[in-house]
């Protein structure tokens, strides 16, 4: 069937658009299937798919782990805007995607659509729930011309995995070639979805990273027990990095300073927004975390997230819709990881052994704890920038993305 100039080649308890290939270069090749009918404008990797088959007039059906998905246009001149198009899949046979790629072109497909058992529900009809589940595609315009586009994956931890996201390499602007590789490390109050603000602006320069830690955004929930400098190091192995500048926020703070002191060649550069650290003796609020106990116990959502925005986003005017969003998505994570995660070995005692060039923002809104802890930090760290920002709190992304957009790039700059 045709649908606004997208070609779905079969649907079947879910969602196959092009023919699907199992990312072992099964079906890869562009176009395959559809002769000179289709133009390939996205490949997407979906992982813990529902069956699905090739055919779907065909009753029997494969299990795949991961499979990718093609998604072809029949317009003869699809009209064109500013940047690439962006490809959202929802629910799948009640698997959560809800995922962005980027993609070639743009269509002037009538989207959303619902697909289901082959009938497709144009905009505004009841879309309903079929036994077999339904999926959602949404085209969405994404990042503009010549910026690179990311590539997404499940990438392999120990006894686990976690979703990451990855420019890519290349030579030339918009492809990483002018500059380090450049990753980003989320804090524990949000998912990767954070660094939205500040990623497309650092791509055009660098190839960038950034992955959501076990139990956030799209990565699964841990079964066992693990550390983010392990992950971290597994995330880099992934990609074949070898030598790169670290962001992290908050917890990702401390996960980068605990990666360059465990793999000092493989850092170049440190970009610490309102970092923690372990070892540090008093950044934990023992009155804020028996307050969120207690309303954890009472599974009072509602109010996790409202304590959450008065100790973390001080600085944001009411209603903070974005900063919501981020806290309520990562609020789940904190109890789901919890028993799993094992703390990096103390490394508040060790920053006088960092020999690399590094920046280090604080919020002056942010807590009192947390600001004595970064001014401390910053004096312990051999050749540390301390940048204060007076209207600044937890979620500086959030608050001043330009002026993280250009620490990143100084600290690039200043990389031997």
């Amino acid at each position: 069937m045709v649908v606004g100039g997208v070609v779905v080649v079969g649907v079947e308890g879910g969602l196959v658009v092009g023919p699907p290939g199992d990312g072992d270069g099964e079906g890869d090749g562009e176009g395959e299937g559809l002769g000179d009918a289709g133009r390939l404008i996205a490949t997407v990797t979906v992982n813990r798919p529902p069956i699905v088959s090739t055919d779907p007039a065909n009753a029997s059906a494969r299990l795949r782990k991961s499979m990718v998905l093609r998604i072809y246009s029949t317009a003869s001149e699809p009209s064109r805007s500013s940047g690439d198009m962006a490809i959202t899949i929802g629910t799948i046979c009640s698997v959560s995607i809800t995922q962005r790629y980027a993609c070639r072109g743009s269509t002037t497909a009538r989207l959303p659509h619902v697909i289901r058992n082959g009938h497709v529900a144009s905009q505004g009809e009841p879309a309903g729930r079929s036994p077999q589940g339904l999926a959602n595609i949404v085209l969405l315009p994404d990042q503009p011309s010549g910026q690179s586009r990311p590539m997404e994956s499940m990438v392999r931890v120990k006894g686990g995995e976690v979703w990451a996201d990855d420019t890519g390499a290349g030579t030339g602007a918009g492809t990483g070639g002018e500059g380090p590789p450049v990753v980003l490390l989320h804090p524990g109050i949000a998912d990767s979805r954070v660094w939205d603000p500040v990623a497309p602006a650092l791509a055009e320069r660098h190839r960038v990273i950034r992955y959501d830690a076990r139990g956030f955004g799209r990565s699964p929930n841990p079964t066992v027990s693990y550390s983010l400098a392990e992950d971290l190091r597994a995330v880099l192995d992934h990609f074949g990095v070898q030598r790169a500048v670290l962001v992290g926020s908050s917890m990702g703070g401390a996960t980068a300073i605990s990666g360059a002191l465990d793999e000092p060649d493989r850092v170049a550069g440190l970009v610490l927004l309102v970092p923690g650290v372990t070892g540090y003796p008093d950044l934990e609020d023992p009155e804020l975390t028996a307050k969120i106990g207690e309303l954890a116990t009472a599974g009072d959502m509602d109010g996790l997230v409202a304590l959450s925005l008065s100790a973390w986003a001080a600085a944001g005017t009411p209603p903070d819709a974005e900063a919501e969003a981020l806290l309520r998505a990562a609020i789940p994570a904190w109890f789901t990881t919890y028993g799993h995660e094992t703390e990096d070995p103390p490394a508040f005692p060790r920053l006088g052994e960092l020999s690399l060039p590094c920046t280090l923002l604080l919020g002056e809104k942010d807590l009192p704890r947390t600001v004595r802890c970064n001014e401390a930090m910053a004096e312990a760290i051999p050749g540390c920038r301390l940048v204060r920002l007076p209207d600044c709190d937890h979620l500086p992304t959030l608050r001043a993305p330009e002026t993280v957009r250009e620490l990143v790039l100084e600290v690039c700059t200043r990389v031997r």
